[in-house]
């Protein structure tokens, strides 16, 4: 259950806008010239436009493009998008763009392929291309070389056709000479092959060898819509999920598995790691940057797109971290719009170095935002955009097309991705008996002191395996190799040869003990397509070493795999194995580490098992039970362990086993990493060995978090009652928390001040979006003078009272003091005093800039700079935060105190009348709900039958999978009833929840599309600023589960709910029912 901390955090923390209610239709798509000027590039950065549909009008919503071995640029069009109307007939095409004069401007455009249907991707050949025309994967062949297909053949059939957009998209070349395609939910595919058929259904990644007809399911996961496919330089590749905004290192995703496939609905496959922020959504095609064109400090970057809220570039630099990535967000993305209809669909660095930009142009985007015969569509324009650095001179592009085998091998060693990547094609499609013989003597005349030898052997290990050629003395070099990209690229292609060398196993056993945690992924990935018993005992080597949540994942998968072979030994893999036996089976083994380690870590095993098992674990360590009580509880994870359980073994220690780690536990009650659970059995502990609540409260209150520690304290009373020799310390409990109450029936009071201040406790970053102080409904700080501590990246103080609340830095509109400055803040004068009634802060909406404000301190001081309100500890606004000044108590403490006074049984009756204080209609309304929240705990007796309006009506609402609606269209409650609402997002996508007044849905949810394609709408959780909006739920990511704790309306009436998620609202809405109260 969310505490209700959280919903007192939502309360004030809704986020609102003034849009106009305009359609999207109203904002019609800008010319070329005008869009030129909405975009926001990094200093030292140019775009220009180098293909459009002004100068060729064919150039109709682009999906998709790539550069071939001549320099053009190929890109795949679909008018039809997002679905043929009857009776026409599908006429998308496949075009050639050329620069003839260099000017970074396309001036011929042909026309290769036309008749296709939604061509959601495509890859090159040397005489044509693969094509998706759905639902089939066409070879299209230019016979007679006038870039004009004659000829088209079906290669594949059999895909999934259930949605348009959803369909097999990314196509690229993989480095082994394969062609990689991804497929998103809905979908169910069955291809025939001379192997077999290949199935797979609700998302994949599938990998095509045209040469040898050969289809394989290389990751079966349960993407939303993976629109995007990049591969590094050593191979590794990302898969970029659309819906969400995600990016997966794809081995973390790839595995052995069968059709139908069990593993892929469950939780921990499901929550496989994103190595970028969250909420970056949606996103089509990615980048690796590798231009010699480019400035050196972003070589390597990833790039990724977002259309939605955010209209733009967003690039990271990679960090390695355990088997895969992490991330931080850059101060200055690469690319950012104003405007709304530019729709980034797909990147790729050109032959002259330049970052080029596919660009979908269009005033809306998908299908299930809008219908799919919606008139708004756009079916015109389409944009190719060219970002340069004029300072540093554009790159030689390269000679591949018609070049001979030697110079095709010297192009391997290019700097430039892209051109090694066209050169390894037209490599990998010629003549073996004359490309073999040249790349062994292109290998003997390698320097081995060359810092790239090791990616020369990388590339010719590539060329041998798009030709189907096993050279194992040149797989050995490279699986020796002391870089541990290289050996990681030799195990991904010993993975496809596994059953073409006699002896792989010294291989796998080396991979398996590698020190490289990816490289140990690789292995145990690979081990999984090796169905043998031998394979089954290499795997459990792994577990000698660290290994991460998502390698974890990956291993399960290949230990279920191989379970039919065999089963392993070794710390790791017994541990998995007593983590699948049944509670019976468990408790009939014979103690030992882990048998003892998985009774203490199993939630519902019996008090006695448990107890038996912790007294074996120190008799072994030589400890006593509480000090190994102490190590376990602080090892386990709280919501997957039972953690519960042992703290109650805790707390039934003797007073002097207690008072012996007294020292410990003070250190434990102050530790943030810990889990809350336990850092309050911690103060509990405390509290017994004092045996006076008084002297405990004071070492919480001198604790270096003092706010925490005293909440904490007071949320550990319920694990103090039921001992008598305890009763004292519970009565003095009670009173403590009685006086964090306000003493009053709390209104709020009116403040007055002059100056508002914000400022961090200790060093650290302030970045201010806009700070809003609200007198008689009126902001009155706009424009008003500023000052702050210090000043970088043109982050004025001014910037925070333009009337502009975007929290996007690169915008231009955000403060910005020295990082890790020491006491920053930051502070306007209002120029003569006012009364203040609320202060709201917007903060940077970007992850993790987002939680720099987290800690801050607000105040509000007069003419004389003294102090009249002050409010410390305050968390990052989520966006933006409403701060109702006058409140005189803290609700983190208030909300503790009045949970603990109401879990004291001994004292329920005056709780509950202290309660009814509290739930009086003249209260603050915050102090009302957390005061409802807290008296449900108090046993019924004490409840009379007019306390009964304060019983809090529970509501389940779940979201349907793939159907975008609720479970639930309508719900009743009672007028003025407190009501929890409890939303579980079983979908592929965020949702929100919005409870609007009656007759209002429609005009909220068309306020809600149009902000939806505004640059703002990500960082205001897309809930427009109207009056008809009465309680808001954020948004709530997939799997997630969110709550909202309010008061029912008084009046009765039909009061709609609805996401406003752009274009979700016709579908995913209901009614709440206010009935007159009885």
């Amino acid at each position: 259950m969310m505490p209700v901390v959280s919903f007192w955090i939502a309360l004030l923390s809704i986020v609102l806008i003034n849009e106009p209610a305009t359609q999207p239709a109203d904002r019609p798509v800008p010319s070329p010239s005008d869009a030129l000027n909405s975009f926001i590039l990094p200093d030292g950065y140019e775009i220009n436009c180098f293909a459009s549909e002004e100068m060729f009008p064919e150039l109709a919503n682009p999906i998709a493009m790539t550069f071939d071995a001549s320099g053009r640029l190929w890109v795949a069009v679909s008018p039809t998008y997002p679905h043929l109307i009857p009776g026409d007939a599908p006429d998308d095409k496949l075009l050639v763009l050329e620069d003839t004069d260099g000017d970074g401007v396309a001036d011929r455009s042909t026309v290769f392929a036309d008749g296709l249907y939604i061509p959601t991707g495509f890859v090159l050949t040397g005489d044509g291309a693969y094509v998706v025309s759905q639902p089939n994967l066409l070879h299209v062949r230019d016979i007679d070389g006038d870039l004009v297909a004659d000829e088209r053949t079906i290669v594949l059939h059999g895909f999934g056709s259930e949605d348009s957009h959803h369909s097999m998209s990314a196509l690229t070349w993989g480095p082994d000479g394969a062609i990689y395609l991804n497929e998103g939910t809905f979908h169910h595919t069955q291809i025939e092959t001379p192997w077999g058929p290949r199935r797979v259904q609700h998302g994949g990644v599938i990998r095509y060898k045209p040469d040898m007809e050969q289809v394989d399911i290389v990751v079966s996961f349960p993407f939303a819509n993976p629109w995007g496919h990049a591969i590094d330089r050593w191979g590794q590749s990302v898969i970029s999920d659309a819906s969400n905004g995600y990016n997966y290192k794809m081995t973390h995703l790839m595995g052995a598995h069968t059709y139908p496939d069990d593993i892929k609905g469950q939780g921990p496959y499901r929550n496989i790691r994103s190595f970028t922020p969250g909420g970056r959504r949606p996103s089509a095609g990615s980048e690796f940057i590798r231009s010699a064109h480019l400035p050196e400090e972003v070589q390597g970057r990833f790039v990724t797109s977002q259309c939605i809220g955010y209209h733009g570039l967003r690039w990271y630099d990679l960090e390695e971290n355990g088997s895969g990535w992490i991330t931080e967000a850059e101060e200055m993305e690469l690319l950012q719009s104003t405007d709304t209809s530019f729709r980034p669909v797909s990147m790729e660095i050109g032959p002259d170095g330049a970052f080029y930009v596919l660009d979908w142009a269009n005033p809306i985007v998908g299908h299930m935002q809008f219908n799919v015969r919606d008139p708004r569509r756009d079916h015109d324009h389409g944009r190719v955009w060219r970002i340069t650095y004029p300072s540093r001179p554009l790159s030689k592009p390269p000679f591949i097309a018609d070049a001979p085998v030697n110079q095709l091998l010297e192009c391997l060693k290019a700097y430039e991705n892209r051109t090694r990547s066209l050169a390894r094609r037209a490599l990998q499609e010629g003549d073996p008996k004359l490309v073999l013989p040249a790349l062994a003597q292109w290998l003997e005349g390698l320097d081995e002191d060359d810092p790239e030898y090791e990616h020369h052997l990388v590339e010719a290990l590539w060329i041998h395996q798009g030709l189907n050629h096993v050279d194992e003395s040149l797989l050995e070099r490279v699986l020796s190799s002391e870089n541990p990209n290289a050996r990681m690229a030799g195990m991904r292609a010993l993975r496809w040869w596994l059953n073409d060398i006699d002896d792989p196993w010294p291989h796998l056993e080396r991979g398996v003990l590698d020190p490289h945690q990816g490289m140990r992924l690789e292995t145990v990935v690979a081990l999984g397509h090796l169905p043998d018993i031998r394979s089954a005992e290499l795997v459990g080597l792994a577990t000698s070493q660290p290994m991460d949540a998502d390698f974890e994942t990956a291993f399960n998968r290949t230990l279920t795999a191989l379970r039919p072979w065999g089963t392993p030994m070794g710390e790791g893999t017994i541990a998995w194995q007593l983590k699948q036996m049944p509670d019976s089976d468990l408790l009939e083994l014979e103690m030992d580490h882990f048998v003892a380690r998985e009774r203490m870590r199993r939630i519902g095993l019996p008090e006695t098992e448990r107890e038996a098992a912790i007294r074996w674990q120190a008799e072994q360590a030589s400890r006593t039970r509480i000090e190994q009580l102490l190590n376990v509880a602080s090892d386990l994870d709280p919501d997957e362990d039972a953690l519960n359980d042992v703290i109650r073994m805790i707390m039934a220690s003797s007073p002097e086993a207690i008072s012996s780690e007294r020292d410990r536990l003070l250190e434990m009650a102050v530790t943030p990493e810990l889990d809350s659970s336990l850092r309050q059995a911690a103060w509990a502990c405390l509290a017994m060995d004092d045996l006076d609540f008084i002297d405990t409260w004071r070492i919480a209150e001198q604790s270096r978090d003092p706010r925490r520690s005293c909440s904490e304290l007071l949320g550990s009373i319920s694990l103090l009652q039921g001992r008598d020799e305890l009763n004292p310390v519970v009565e003095k409990a009670w009173h403590t928390a009685r006086l964090q109450l306000p003493l009053e029936s709390h209104s709020i009071e009116e403040v007055q001040g002059r100056h508002v201040r914000i400022s961090l406790p200790n060093s650290g970053t302030i970045t201010l979006a806009e700070v809003e102080v609200i007198s008689d409904g009126l902001n009155i700080a706009i424009d008003k003078p500023c000052r702050q501590s210090s000043t970088v990246w043109g982050g004025d103080a001014s910037l925070a009272v333009d009337g502009d609340a975007n929290g996007i830095f690169s915008a231009g509109t955000s403060t910005h003091t020295r990082e890790g400055g020491e006491s920053p803040f930051w502070e306007v004068d209002l120029e003569g005093m006012h009364p203040i009634d609320g202060i709201r802060v917007s903060g940077r909406s970007e992850r993790p800039f987002d939680q720099r404000l987290d800690g801050y301190r607000i105040e509000i001081l007069d003419d004389d700079r003294e102090i009249v309100y002050a409010q410390d500890d305050l968390p990052a606004p989520q966006f933006t935060s409403q701060i109702e000044i006058g409140r005189s108590w803290d609700p983190v403490l208030v909300e503790s105190a009045l949970n603990a006074m109401c879990g004291i049984s001994s004292r329920s009756k005056d709780s509950m009348e202290i309660m009814r204080g509290c739930v009086d209609s003249s209260n603050d309304p915050l102090l009302r709900l957390l005061a409802v929240e807290a008296m449900q705990s108090i046993d019924s007796e004490y409840w009379t039958e007019d306390d009964d309006r304060w019983r809090i009506r529970e509501i389940e609402l779940e979201t349907i999978p793939d159907r975008m609606i609720y479970d639930k269209k309508k719900i009743q409650v009672s007028a003025g009833e407190p009501v929890r609402l409890r939303l579980a997002n079983k979908d592929s996508m965020p949702h929100n929840l919005l409870i609007c007044r009656p007759g209002s849905m429609r005009r909220v949810g068309i306020a809600a599309d149009n902000m939806g394609t505004g640059p703002d709408a990500v960082k205001l959780n897309y809930v427009p600023d109207m009056k008809e909006i009465l309680h808001v739920m954020a948004m709530v990511e997939p799997g997630e589960v969110d709550e909202l704790l309010f008061m029912a309306p008084e009046r009765p009436g039909r009061y709609p709910y609805v996401c406003t998620f752009p274009g979700h609202w016709p579908m995913m809405n209901g009614v709440m029912t206010v009935r007159k109260r009885k």
